[in-house]
């Protein structure tokens, strides 16, 4: 059973399952360097020729057998190009101690996620967070323009290009979608953080566009005011029936720190039924009309 809760150091990530010498070798390159393990697999830095790319690795040996249907969705997505979600390169098979795996080349995005800022207590300004917001927005208007839902919208999701809070890059492409729980074993089937899942989702339903743009009022609203919207006690843990009472009743305060017109619009993303929060497109067309003003 999820637990929801929150805590700063909620991004913390476990260690690897993988020795470095082998992920070297099964990705060809003289190094390779662990950054962190999540849902689907684990994340290895390592050299591909002139510049540095990043591997996620497949850890569930079922994922091989779906490795030209994961192919095909990945080129589908990668047409939707935009600086703010990352480019994946290409989709290999290779070969582990325990056998064949998947791996996914990305492009490396050196300038760190979102969550170690938040660990190291690394805070944007007004100004910058607006224009993180619109970094973000436009990576989810590519993604839902390609009917792709993110579902794990999230700080550890997010990299800052070059360190620039205006620069961010949606990270994962939306795998949940791609590798869906019912052909891959490996992955729980009810994909996501607790702390950043909207209402229906804790509730049972499938993750749906609107449940992208909650995530991204969660993190907007945390980032503005250095305190989770819903869960404001580190040390407090629910069960997802009493998640769910806390994430309907209403936001505990207003994002009153963050100035106009992101705090209205991170009030109607985090609007408890799902048509109410609009789309992506909309709220970044708020933002920049907001700007001209």
């Amino acid at each position: 059973m999820l637990v929801f809760g929150f805590d700063l150091a909620a991004g913390a990530q476990r260690g690897p399952t993988l020795a470095e010498p082998d992920v070297a070798r099964a990705l060809n390159s003289p190094t390779a360097r662990f950054l962190g393990a999540g849902t689907f697999g684990e994340t290895w830095l390592f050299d591909d020729g002139p510049v540095p790319m990043v591997a996620k690795l497949l850890l569930d040996p079922n994922a091989t057998a779906h490795q030209r249907r994961i192919q095909r969705e990945i080129e589908s997505l990668n047409r939707a190009s935009s600086h703010h979600v990352v480019h994946l390169n290409d989709v290999r098979q290779v070969q582990l101690p325990a056998g064949p795996r998947v791996a996914l080349i990305f492009e490396f995005i050196d300038g760190g996620d979102v969550q170690g800022r938040i660990e190291r207590g690394e805070w944007p300004s007004p100004a910058e967070l607006e224009g993180f917001a619109l970094g973000l927005l436009r990576g989810l208007v590519e993604l839902h323009s390609k009917e792709v839902v993110h579902r794990d919208i999230k700080p550890a999701n997010v990299a800052l290009r070059d360190g620039r809070w205006d620069q961010p890059v949606i990270l994962d492409l939306g795998l949940g979608r791609i590798l869906d729980a019912s052909t891959i074993t490996l992955y729980p089937a009810s994909m996501g953080t607790p702390s950043y899942m909207a209402p229906e989702v804790v509730a049972g339903e499938r993750a749906r566009k609107g449940s992208d743009l909650w995530s991204l009022g969660v993190m907007l609203h945390l980032l503005g005011t250095k305190t989770h919207p819903f869960y404001p006690n580190p040390a407090e843990r629910l069960a997802p029936d009493d998640a769910y009472d806390r994430l309907t009743a209403g936001l505990l305060a207003s994002p009153a720190p963050v100035p106009a017109p992101l705090n209205g619009i991170i009030c109607r993303l985090l609007e408890v039924e799902v048509h109410r929060r609009g789309s992506a497109h909309r709220s970044l067309t708020e933002l920049l009309e907001g700007q001209r003003r």
